[in-house]
Order: structure tokens, then C-alpha cells, then sequence
């Protein structure tokens, strides 16, 4: 009987499946199953990257890569969220039997701080000195919670996620068992042939929708790390697209080869079910304008100074002066804004040959200077330009006035020169020649530095200063700078440094005031406040015996009184201070250029406007010449550059134009994201929402004159076509000062 028993408990431990457990996994066995998973990462990232064998790159590779290349945030969180899933899945094997449900509620922090070092660890924000716009990355943007919306977070979701293991692999039955349809076979069933005209709706439907959901194509997927989906593939970073044979485009083939996106942890860095990376902002961010961080937004910057930045050029036609006259060259040639540098077409200026040869204009009044651009003869003799030197000042000898650097080289055939004067201060801009040669200019063109200083503050060359004659430490002096966007005053050089002088005379002459030089970090070694170090040959203005090596006097200041000594004592006295800050642009700082075309240097953004192309596309045959064109509303072509379409240009012309105005309207407006909301005016707000985009598309199109207000929809009883001067624009005064 016992026999018996014992061979019917054998048969049901056979057959009975294995019991899953209910707990958490200790934090021993935390450790030892995420050191493991931490390795099996390592075997498999060297299986695909490694080795001595150089892989070649696919085509689709290629293309990913230059186009829709990972971050590298997202490279670590998609191999954080690996390391994760490992976990999980060694957890519910059978040598720990532990239920899914239990392991998502696992906190510990031998799991989570997997995450700490990416952008998904938990952030502070410090409150801004004006909580005025949004971050490019999105982090802050709500300071609740403060990386919601951000980059290079997991995907929102709007349903919780129904793997078919709960886990991680995409379902392919129903709730009934049956199988799913194909992803192609529901697209092709709720669109209609996009061959096809709609009698009611527009491309611009479409267009919109691409300038929307091409982000999406930026979204990290497997194919980076070499992965081929071929229609037969089990591997689960596949999930391929069947086709049916009677496809009108893609039946050649059985399936659409398709890669998963990258993995992301869940929040919290906790097991879970599979998350997707997104490393874009979201779209009210205007991250298909910007991009999604500082350094895209710097990318996509022009920073090459096209005339409307730079300013107006103040030596056109202003009177001018030369040493002498040779071959008819008179001095007013080189401010008549012809920059031809032949000399038969009587654009450029011509001295006798001489030593010490000048030239200079007279811009009438004095300005801060910023940059000379000289236009040099091309025809032949351009070296003759070769060691010439810049001056600024407000005499009318041209060597007596301060030199923006010294000698200038020139080359042969070098059609430019750009002298960067610094900010430096003068009436008369002039060219010195100390070679014994004819002084030949075909234009002289002089820009102003353009900007403003802070409230309170006095410009100085490109810099702007201000004395403060309340008593603080230096610490406490360089914070309230700091408070400014500024740093403690740097006199690099003896102009600089008796404008100081001046400066704090005017405020007091019975107290000290702080500069921003110390050697607090290393004994002797003394380092400005903007990070250079004081070198030996560069400026100073020592009282004589100092600075005192001691460690005990680390920070210097000016003496009391109308000198221009230096003096280092202990940072704990009391002194007035001198702040130095930036000046603020008037003048769009870097205007948005399109985005580079990766693939192919040669192609050039497309701009809307040839209706010859919109038939290129498919648009149906007009019954007769001249007849508006399909898309009935602005451009319909899908620009040339990978993942972007004519959208992208319409709105980045937009940002160029309201750019330009505000920097004229309101010196204070950073304009670095002109489509985004402030966070302090009503009326700023509701202008930006009265805005339409038919009126957008009627400012940033080529040769539009009439549109109907609603783009969306072909034109009809309602919603007639009108001229474009009769669509409200944004009034950009409610932004002015």
C-alpha cells in the first residue's frame, strides 16, 4: 500500500507544473542576479560590436545611422532596460519560480540605482531667477513633476501595455483566440487610397500629419545593432508586417521587415512590462523645429552673421579721407557698397605707391565697433593688402587711434578680410598700409556691436559694468553678480581697466571695490572669475610690494580712493564691488537654418512654391492650364532632407520673421524659441493663439496671395478663399517695451 501511495505522489509531482512564488527577491539575491545580468549584457554587446572582423554596414544602417541615430542616453537606457528584463526573466525561471506581479513591486534600491546614471534619475529644480521659457530638452518644463514631456524618458502610455506573455513579446491573437489582423491589413482598411482626391480635405491633412509624425521616425530602434528582420526571423526585436498577395505595393514580398524600437525601463527603474525609448521632447515644445536639446538647437543656429544680424553698415556713404590718389582710385569707392574687386569697374581705391599709406571714414559720431569687413582686388596685387592694420579712435590720424589687433595677413587671391574690433569705441575707422605699397580697398564695410546692456549697467567695448558701493564679502559680492547673469569685474587690459576706475570714482572714492581675481584655489596661481588664469606678461596693476604670497590675502581689490591699484587682502573683508555682464542682443542671435541633409551634402532645402513639382507627386491632371493645384493649401512635397518635410521649412522661415521683429520691438526678447509661450503675459498668449495657419502659410510661401481659412478642408461656402492681408497675423507689439 505504501508502494502504492508513494508511486501516485511520484505521477502527480510529474505532471503538476511548478509552483510560482509569491515574494520579493532579497537583496543578496538582487545582487548576485543583476552582477549576472550586468555580464550577460557584457557577452552580448560584445557579440555585436566586438571581435576582430569589421561588419559592414547595410544600407538601412547607414541611413539609421545618420538619420536616426540613437542618443546616447538612449543607447544606456535601452541597455539598462536589458539588464532589467534579464532580471526578470531570471527571477521567473525555475530556479526562483517568483510571479511577475511580485517582481514589478520590487523598490530596492540595488534595482533602481540601474538608472542613476541616466536621464531617468529623479531631478530638483531650481527655481530660474524668470520662470520665462521652456528647456530644450524639456526637463523643468513642469516643475511638479519635473522630467514629464522631457527627452529621453519611456514613451507615455495612454492603456496599459497587453504583451501576450504580459511581459514583453506583441500579442498576434485577439481576447478570443483568433488571430489579428496585419498592421497593413487595418491601415489599407480605414485609409483610403492616398492616389486617391479627396472631395472634401486637402494634402495639407497629410503634410501636417508628416510634419507631426516624422518625430516618430526618430524614435531608437534594434536595427542599430546590425539587426536583419527577414520575413522568417523568431528573434523578438522583430515584430515583421504580413502582406497579402494581392497588395497593390508590396506584394512581391510576405512581410514588411520591421525592428522594435529600443527598450526603456518602466519609471521608477523597476521591472515591468517593455518600454519604449522616446528621446524627443513633445510636440507642443516644437521639437520638429528645434529639436530636443541645447546642442541641436545650436546646430540647426546660423552663426556666420548675414547683413540683417550684423546690423546696418555705418561706412556706407559716409564721408572718407586717403594719403593720396593714384590711377583715379578716389577714397569714397571703398563706401559706395560695391563690392566688385575689379579695379576697371572703378569700385575700389587706389593710393601712389608709398610708405605708411592711409585711408579711414568718418562714421559722424562715435560707436562701438564690431566688426570691418574688407572687400580686397581680385584682378590682380591682392597681396599688396598684406600686414595692413585696423584703427578705431576719434582722431583723424589713423595710426594715433588704438589698432583692432595688429598686423592683418592677407594671401593672395583672398577676396575678404573680417577684423573683429572688439567692441572697440571710435568715429573714424581707419586702414593703415606700413609697407611700401599702394593702399587698394573696393569696399570697407563697419558694423556696430549690436546689443544692449542690463538696467543699471554701463557698456564698455562688448562688456557691461556696474559699481556697487554696499559693503560685501567676496563671495557674497561674486553671488549677487552672479544674480545678474554676471561674474565679479576681469580689467584684462589697462583701457579696461582705468574705464573701472572711472566707473567706481563716480559711485565713491572712500571705499575699496572687489574685482574678480583670486588665487583662493592655489596658492599663487591667479584666476579670474571667468576661469583664465592671470599669466606672466599679461596685464596688472599691482600696488608696489604686492600681492602678498601668504595664504592669508587671496582676493583683490582696487584701493579707496581715485586710484588704479590692485591690492589682494582676505576674501572675508568687506568691500563695494564692480559686476561685468554680457550685453543683451538686439539682433536674432543666430537665425534657424535647415537642417543638413545628412545623406547627400548636394541636395538644398526645397521651399514651397514650384507648382511643376506637386504633379511630380501624383496630383490628378487639372482640366486646363493655370489651375490651382491639388493641394489647394500651401506646398504638398515631402522635403528633400531625410524625416522632413516642407512644413519644416514653412515654420522655420516663421521663426526667422517674428525673430527679426521682436529683436527690433523688445532688445530684452530672448529669442531663441519664438514659437513657444510665455509663462507671464495674458495677451502674448492670446495673441499666439488667434494666429491661423493659413495666415502662417501665406507669410512663408512663395508667391501666395489668397487662402482659404481653413487649410484642412478644400474651399466651400464658408470657407471661401481670401486674401492673405485679410487673415489676422500675430500683432508682435504686445511683446514690445
Amino acid at each position: 500500500m505504501h508502494a502504492r501511495l508513494f508511486q501516485i505522489l511520484l505521477l502527480i509531482s510529474a505532471v503538476a507544473p511548478w509552483t510560482v512564488v509569491a515574494r520579493s527577491p532579497t537583496d543578496e539575491e538582487l545582487q548576485r542576479v543583476i552582477t549576472l545580468a550586468k555580464a550577460n549584457l557584457e557577452q552580448r554587446t560584445k557579440a555585436l560590436f566586438g571581435g576582430d572582423t569589421l561588419r559592414t554596414e547595410s544600407r538601412t544602417q547607414h541611413k539609421l545611422r545618420v538619420v536616426h541615430n540613437s542618443t546616447p542616453m538612449s543607447v544606456e537606457l535601452s541597455q539598462c532596460a536589458w539588464v532589467l528584463e534579464d532580471v526578470a526573466e531570471q527571477f521567473m525561471s525555475s530556479q526562483y519560480n517568483m510571479s511577475f506581479e511580485a517582481l514589478t513591486k520590487v523598490a530596492s534600491t540595488n534595482l533602481t540605482s540601474i538608472c542613476d546614471v541616466t536621464s531617468m534619475k529623479p531631478i530638483t529644480c531650481d527655481p530660474p531667477g524668470i520662470p520665462e521659457f521652456r528647456s530644450a530638452d524639456g526637463r523643468c518644463n513642469n516643475r511638479v513633476h519635473p522630467l514629464w514631456g522631457s527627452a529621453e524618458q519611456p514613451q507615455k502610455r495612454l492603456l496599459p501595455s497587453e504583451y501576450s506573455d504580459g511581459f514583453k513579446i506583441p500579442r498576434t491573437t485577439a481576447q478570443n483566440g483568433a488571430p489579428l489582423p496585419s498592421a497593413r491589413l487595418v491601415s489599407s482598411t480605414l485609409h483610403e487610397d492616398f492616389r486617391k482626391t479627396s472631395s472634401v480635405n486637402t494634402y495639407m491633412v497629410m503634410q501636417f500629419g508628416q510634419f507631426l509624425d516624422h518625430d516618430i521616425t526618430l524614435t531608437p530602434n534594434f536595427q542599430e545593432e546590425g539587426l536583419v528582420c527577414e520575413c522568417d526571423s523568431q528573434d523578438d526585436r522583430c515584430f515583421n508586417i504580413p502582406i497579402s498577395t494581392d497588395d497593390e505595393d508590396f506584394s512581391s514580398a510576405s512581410c514588411i521587415p520591421f525592428a522594435r524600437s529600443r527598450s526603456s525601463p518602466n519609471e521608477g527603474c523597476r521591472m515591468g512590462p517593455r518600454q519604449q525609448v522616446n528621446q524627443i521632447t513633445a510636440f507642443v515644445d516644437a521639437s520638429n523645429v528645434y529639436g530636443s536639446s541645447e546642442e541641436e538647437m545650436e546646430a540647426l543656429r546660423d552663426m556666420e552673421k548675414p547683413e540683417e544680424m550684423r546690423g546696418p553698415n555705418l561706412a556706407l556713404g559716409r564721408p572718407t579721407q586717403q594719403s593720396s590718389l593714384g590711377f583715379g582710385g578716389v577714397p569714397e569707392r571703398a563706401v559706395d557698397g560695391d563690392t566688385n574687386g575689379v579695379y576697371s569697374s572703378r569700385s575700389c581705391t587706389h593710393t601712389i605707391k608709398d610708405i605708411n599709406n592711409w585711408w579711414y571714414v568718418d562714421l559722424g559720431s562715435s560707436h562701438y565697433i564690431d566688426e570691418v569687413v574688407i572687400f580686397n582686388r581680385q584682378d590682380c596685387c591682392s597681396e599688396r593688402l598684406n600686414s595692413f592694420r585696423l584703427h578705431v579712435g576719434d582722431s583723424t590720424v589713423v595710426a594715433s587711434n588704438p589698432s583692432c589687433g595688429g598686423d592683418h595677413v592677407v594671401t593672395r587671391g583672398q577676396e575678404t578680410v573680417t577684423v573683429d574690433c572688439g567692441g572697440r569705441q571710435g568715429r573714424y575707422v581707419g586702414v593703415f598700409l606700413p609697407t611700401l605699397e599702394p593702399l587698394t580697398l573696393c569696399e570697407v564695410q563697419v558694423y556696430e556691436a549690436q546689443g544692449m546692456c542690463p538696467p543699471g549697467y554701463t557698456r564698455h567695448r562688448r562688456s557691461c559694468f556696474k559699481a556697487t558701493q554696499t559693503a560685501k564679502d567676496f563671495d557674497s559680492a561674486a553671488a549677487s553678480c552672479a544674480e545678474d547673469g554676471g561674474i565679479l569685474a576681469t580689467p584684462k587690459d589697462n583701457d579696461t581697466n582705468t574705464f573701472l576706475v572711472d566707473l567706481k570714482n563716480q559711485v565713491s572714492t572712500e571705499v575699496p571695490f572687489w574685482l574678480g581675481l583670486s588665487d583662493r584655489h592655489v596658492e599663487g596661481e591667479w584666476r579670474w572669475e571667468d576661469g583664465t588664469i592671470l599669466q606672466d606678461g599679461d596685464f596688472t596693476n599691482w600696488l608696489p610690494g604686492e600681492p602678498e604670497i601668504s595664504g592669508r590675502e587671496d582676493c583683490v581689490n582696487f584701493l579707496a580712493g581715485t586710484g588704479a591699484e590692485w591690492n589682494d587682502v582676505p576674501c572675508r573683508r568687506r568691500r563695494g564691488y564692480i559686476c561685468q555682464a554680457g550685453m543683451i542682443s538686439q539682433s536674432p542671435r543666430g537665425l534657424l537654418k535647415s537642417r543638413p541633409n545628412p545623406t547627400d551634402s548636394e541636395k538644398k532645402e526645397l521651399l514651397p512654391g514650384a507648382i511643376a513639382e506637386e504633379f511630380e507627386m501624383g496630383c490628378p491632371e487639372h482640366e486646363s492650364p493655370g489651375e490651382e493645384t491639388c493641394s489647394q493649401a500651401g506646398d504638398v512635397r515631402v522635403n528633400e532632407q531625410p524625416g522632413l518635410t516642407s512644413m519644416h521649412t514653412v515654420f522655420l522661415r516663421e521663426h526667422n520673421r517674428i525673430a527679426r521683429q521682436l529683436s527690433v520691438l523688445n532688445p530684452l526678447w530672448n529669442n531663441d524659441r519664438v514659437f513657444l509661450e510665455t509663462r507671464k503675459i495674458v495677451d502674448q498668449l492670446a495673441e499666439i493663439k488667434s494666429t491661423t495657419l493659413a495666415r502662417i502659410l501665406c507669410d512663408n510661401t512663395d508667391d501666395t496671395t489668397h487662402m482659404q481659412p481653413d487649410v484642412f478642408t478644400l474651399p466651400r461656402p464658408g470657407n471661401e478663399r481670401v486674401a492673405c492681408s485679410d487673415l489676422h497675423q500675430i500683432d508682435l507689439t504686445k511683446w514690445q517695451v
